[in-house]
């Protein structure tokens, strides 16, 4: 397999990469997933529909994010949001997104390149048809303006919930804020929406259905999701109705 190639004298993308590879294929499935059960790469029934957001001329209310490319096709989520622990080459990106049949974006992180050399990267891989990037919010801001200032594709940061932070990522560019569904609000989100209502305010909801139906009622315009746990064996759920039943 064509892999972008980094520099060999700095080790610690690859090391960081392996890492969250174990993580996501073993232990958290071996931990999070009640012993049965699968996850589901399609996305549960919205209770109350998000806003939406623009995507390549059309609208989004739901991402998958999986490195799993029969996930990528199957699933009936309307975008993509692609989390490699290893970047695939140009030729299998390229081929990957014309299988997939619906716009991909693509996460980005130190684990695929240097931090110095992530705006190159980002070049690199709107050649293969990308719709756009997601940046992790441990990534500075300066090199977080200069992807957005080189990219000609949207570019989506992640942010905690504190406004502060919040604000600071929308200044360097960005086209829209992700934020961790456990710490999403009404109030934050209409409080983003009222300072700046064209940012699309995303939440992240992870593998928990609970929690992306929790996020829907909060004015979210889209929700990104992992393939999740059914909402009748969500671990979570079930120890809440243990613990209203007592």
């Amino acid at each position: 397999m064509d892999c972008v190639n980094v520099s060999s004298r700095n080790k610690e993308p690859y090391l960081i990469g392996i890492m969250r590879f174990l993580y996501e294929s073993l232990l958290n499935r071996w931990f999070y997933v009640p012993v049965g059960s699968r996850y589901l790469s399609t996305k549960p029934e919205f209770s109350s529909f998000p806003k939406g957001f623009r995507l390549r001329d059309r609208w989004v209310y739901s991402l998958l994010c999986t490195g799993d490319e029969f996930e990528m096709r199957t699933t009936d989520a309307d975008a993509i949001l692609a989390d490699f622990f290893i970047m695939p080459g140009e030729g299998r990106l390229k081929k990957l997104l014309s299988n997939v049949g619906k716009p991909v974006i693509i996460s980005i992180g130190i684990e695929h390149a240097i931090i110095s050399r992530l705006p190159d990267l980002t070049q690199k891989l709107e050649k293969t048809g990308v719709a756009g990037f997601y940046v992790r919010r441990t990534l500075s801001n300066i090199t977080l303006k200069k992807i957005c200032l080189e990219s000609s594709v949207p570019v989506i940061s992640a942010a905690s919930a504190r406004s502060e932070e919040i604000i600071s990522k929308i200044n360097t560019g960005v086209y829209a804020i992700c934020i961790t569904g456990k710490n999403i609000s009404k109030e934050l989100v209409r409080y983003l929406h009222e300072l700046y209502p064209d940012m699309p305010v995303i939440a992240s909801s992870n593998r928990s259905e609970k929690l992306l139906l929790h996020n829907l009622k909060s004015g979210i315009d889209a929700v990104i999701f992992k393939p999740c746990i059914p909402f009748e064996k969500d671990r979570e759920n079930n120890l809440e109705g243990r613990l209203e039943n007592r």
